[in-house]
């Protein structure tokens, strides 16, 4: 990109060389100390070193009126002038005029004074009136070589006078030749340029000449902005930093056509087409949007979003006076030097781009400006914020007790506020443990979220430093020993006692106190449920949703091919199981059986074994690592709760092949294809035992911690309407119903089928088993004819032992009531015949008697019936009616 002197040069130089075309009505130097017979003005094409035009205006004064014989330009007015004006003969007279009107009579055109001095000689036919102004333009001047401002003197009629108007005019640019390199782009048919940019442009067969820059204003119009002149090779560079949105064409010399240029800014041919052959000049347009307008200068950074409507990258110029370049360069991310005579830092950027400041604590506070500017277009923006000093540091606990049991994974959560360090002191001499843990939020590459919460293994206290973790990746938690203090090495996980916490902030200072409590562990309990389907990748959250929808009920009977699972309520096991997890990398399931291998130094035990005498032989006993490999084994460990799930799928205890290998074992011999079958798992019971062993640091006492249960196993079966035919209605809404003694939640498929003359088949797929073992769906057998037998069939993914089927009839549709001719319903008689019921004495109101030997209070009264209908009135009967007909509905139903 060129440099901001490179853009006044372009800019300057194209503004001339228009002042060299449109000549005297531009004056570039008109001072000058006009006598009192008149007064002067030069325009010229300025460049130096150059060949070219001048054009002089000179106004005649009241003390020189008569007739024009001669005008003389004296460029030896300036001792510094070294051009000439040796190479200006008569053909290069464009304008010789005096009020307007051209002189005819000229009759020589000379240079004196070693080509210094132009004299033109006239006739005298031209008369000059005071007022009148006298006008020559000429070419073929060679310009001074210097670029500074030059004096010049003009006399009319120097033959009679020496009455010399002195004007100046100023040489502002070299004549060096242009290159695409000085430009910022090119000019390129039929592309977008920003307004703002240079443009090399270059036109080998128009050389040394002017070309029209028109404006597109209409569909077939344009309008000239301005000449540009080209350079001895044909080329030229244009600023367009003036030149109105739009688009932009130059005019052939030749012809109607435009010039049409490539992407390197050379001419390649003519087209008649301006939308071809133009540049489109639109206005860039830019937008900072900084992240916030506040900062502390504690590293803390603000990000400043750059949006515009241009694409690609480019130059963004960020300056301010409130800053220096050196603090600019130390504050913007990625920038650069500008220019050495310029302001600013310059950053690569684009649409969509960031540009961050970051304050170190040594920056300056107090509110700022950046201003932003792309440094080839007229695009600019800027942005205000403040900086300031931090906010001092505040950490705190986010609970004075944290409580745990032995063995498991307790957790000392720190909030912290602007700050990122803190340190906790933890144990003393009373507890002979002390441990002194430095954490740092984020201090793992991550986000600073204002919280760092501690893992502490108590299984793992032996271990020292490796105990302590941090719950969260991206923050850093580091243990030791305190210096003066009794180590952090105790003898096995750490013992049952309240433990002190110091919390310490970054400067070292005490800021808060709690206590670290580890209580004593216990294994409590075993319950066994059952499921129908539960993903071996099941998590605690997956587990407990289950459990609370009634997927998963507790039931000790599992039907082959469903899940069991065995919920175990036990705490300080999970230290270990972490531990395990870690140091292996492996699942839970992995972590369970290696602590529950066997082997002496392992804590706990978990089996499930045949249950029964075995004479001359042993039981069958359950392999939970081929369990595992066959992917019928999933862990859950809750420690939250103190729980861990043990989901089997009993479909799993056989693999896939053919015969099936079983996951089981014989007296500590595993068994192999087709020495067990399915079968023979049918009606045995299995004892579960889970325990955490005496010989682990776990138990205090000598004796094993042991839970236990057992489940039995049993045939998938399935019963359809109390194992009876059925006989339905021919009618929608029928339900047919069933009981299985498989696992609430399981889908069942129930098909109803006939065939023969009149076949059909109805399907009522996925009904779910309820809780209390039913299942139903519903069939709309309306479109049946009566007495059509069918069979129905209930099936699910996992089959039944035997097939559940019953056979079924379609009965009549139930026949809908109707109400009763009018003829037959008694209505009451007219007023005047039915007596109206007056109320009277308690001793004459009939009651019903209860038998005839029962007499009422007050002596025997004889039971009478209102109306003239014997036994009930009319109103009873219609009631009556409404119940017959409200029987018969139901059972139509």
């Amino acid at each position: 990109m060129t440099d901001t002197n490179t853009k006044v040069r372009s800019l300057i130089l194209t503004a001339l060389m228009v002042v060299s075309v449109f000549g005297g009505s531009i004056a570039f130097a008109g001072s000058a100390a006009a006598a009192a017979n008149g007064s002067a003005s030069v325009s010229v094409n300025t460049e130096a070193g150059a060949t070219g035009t001048y054009e002089v205006s000179l106004d005649v004064g009241p003390n020189e009126a008569g007739s024009l014989n001669g005008f003389e330009v004296d460029f030896s007015a300036d001792g510094n002038f070294d051009g000439s004006v040796a190479d200006v003969g008569t053909s290069d007279i464009e304008t010789f005029t005096v009020g307007g009107t051209t002189v005819n009579d000229v009759s020589g055109v000379s240079s004196s004074n070693n080509g210094q001095t132009l004299t033109l000689t006239a006739g005298g036919s031209s008369a000059l009136n005071a007022g009148d102004t006298i006008v020559l333009k000429f070419n073929d001047v060679t310009n001074p070589s210097d670029v500074e401002t030059y004096d010049v003197s003009f006399v009319q009629n120097p033959q009679s006078s020496t009455n010399a108007v002195t004007g100046s005019y100023t040489i502002s640019t070299s004549t060096s030749p242009v290159s695409s390199g000085d430009a910022d782009t090119t000019f390129d048919s039929a592309s977008i340029r920003w307004q703002g940019q240079t443009m090399f442009v270059k036109d080998n067969s128009n050389a040394d000449q002017t070309l029209a820059l028109r404006r597109v204003t209409g569909d077939t119009t344009t309008t000239l902005v301005r000449e540009v002149t080209l350079d001895g090779n044909g080329e030229a560079i244009i600023d367009s930093s003036t030149l109105q949105q739009g688009t932009y064409v130059f005019s052939d010399p030749d012809s109607s056509d435009f010039l049409l240029f490539g992407s390197n800014g050379v001419e390649t041919g003519t087209n008649s087409d301006d939308g071809v052959a133009g540049v489109e000049i639109a206005e860039q347009s830019l937008t900072i949007d900084p992240s916030s307008d506040t900062v502390t200068s504690d590293g803390s950074s603000v990000d400043f979003d750059v949006d515009s409507n241009r694409g690609g990258s480019y130059n963004i110029i960020v300056d301010s006076s409130d800053y220096t370049d050196a603090e600019l360069a130390s504050v913007i991310t990625d920038a650069t030097d500008y220019e050495s005579d310029e302001s600013g830092v310059r950053v690569s950027s684009g649409q969509g781009d960031t540009i961050t400041a970051t304050f170190p604590s040594d920056a300056k506070n107090g509110e700022f400006t950046l201003d932003f500017s792309v440094e080839d277009t007229t695009a600019a923006d800027s942005a205000t914020f403040t900086v300031s000093d931090p906010a001092e540091g505040q950490v705190s606990l986010e609970e004075g007790i944290v409580s745990e049991e032995r063995g498991d994974v307790g957790q000392i959560t720190v909030n912290l506020e602007n700050t990122d360090e803190a340190t906790i002191i933890l144990g003393g001499d009373s507890v002979n443990y002390e441990a002194q843990i430095e954490l740092e939020d984020g201090g793992n590459g991550g986000d600073a979220d204002g919280t760092v919460t501690v893992n502490l293994n108590t299984f793992r206290a032996d271990e020292g430093s490796a105990a302590f973790t941090p719950a969260d990746t991206d923050d850093s938690v580091t243990a030791s020993a305190t210096k003066d203090g009794p180590g952090i090495m105790p003898d096995g996980p750490l013992a049952t006692a309240d433990y002190e916490i110091v919390l310490q902030d970054s400067a070292g200072d005490d800021v808060g106190v709690g206590t670290f409590v580890v209580t004593e562990r216990s294994t409590d309990s075993m319950q066994l449920w059952t499921a129908a389907d539960l993903p071996t990748d099941a998590d605690q959250e997956a587990v407990y949703d289950a459990l609370e929808a009634g997927a998963i009920t507790q039931d000790s009977t599992i039907a082959f091919q469903d899940e069991l699972v065995h919920q175990i309520e036990v705490s300080g096991i999970y230290g270990a199981l972490v531990d395990e997890m870690d140091a292996n990398n492996s699942d839970a399931e992995a972590a369970l059986l290696e602590l529950a291998n066997g082997d002496a130094s392992d804590p706990l035990t978990l089996s499930a074994t045949q249950a029964g005498n075995f004479p001359n032989s042993e039981p069958l006993t359950v392999d939970f690592s081929e369990l595992d490999e066959n992917g019928g084994l999933n862990v859950v460990a809750d420690d939250a709760n103190n729980t861990v799930f043990v989901a089997v799928d009993t479909t799993n205890l056989f693999d896939d092949s053919d015969p099936a290998d079983p996951a089981l074992t014989r007296g500590g011999t595993e068994l192999g294809a087709g020495d067990v079958e399915p079968a023979d798992l049918l009606g045995q019971t299995f004892d579960v035992e889970f325990g955490v062993l005496a010989q682990s640091a776990l138990v205090s006492g000598d004796e094993d911690e042991l839970v236990t249960a057992s489940f039995s196993v049993e045939e998938r079966t399935a019963e359809l309407n109390g194992g009876d035919d059925i006989t339905v209605e021919a009618a929608s809404g029928q339900e047919i119903t069933g009981t299985t003694n498989v696992a609430p939640g399981t889908e069942i498929n129930i098909r109803a089928r006939a065939s023969g003359s009149n076949p059909f088949l109805k399907t009522a797929n996925g009904v779910t088993v309820g809780a209390d073992g039913t299942f139903s769906g519903t069939f709309d057998f309306s479109d049946v004819a009566s007495d059509t037998t069918f069979t129905v069939t209930a099936s699910t993914s996992q089959s039944f032992a035997e097939t559940v089927t019953i056979d079924g009839t379609v009965g009549e549709a139930a026949a809908t009531p109707t109400p009763e001719p009018a003829t037959d319903t008694p209505t009451p008689e007219p007023a005047t015949d039915t007596p109206t019921p007056t109320p009277e004495p308690a001793t004459d109101t009939p009651t019903p008697e209860p038998a005839t030997d029962t007499p009422t209070e007050g002596g025997p009264t004889e039971t009478e019936t209102s109306g003239s209908q014997p036994g009930f009135g009319g109103a009873v009967a219609i009631v009556a009616l409404a119940g017959a007909a409200l029987i018969a509905l139901r059972r139509g139903n």
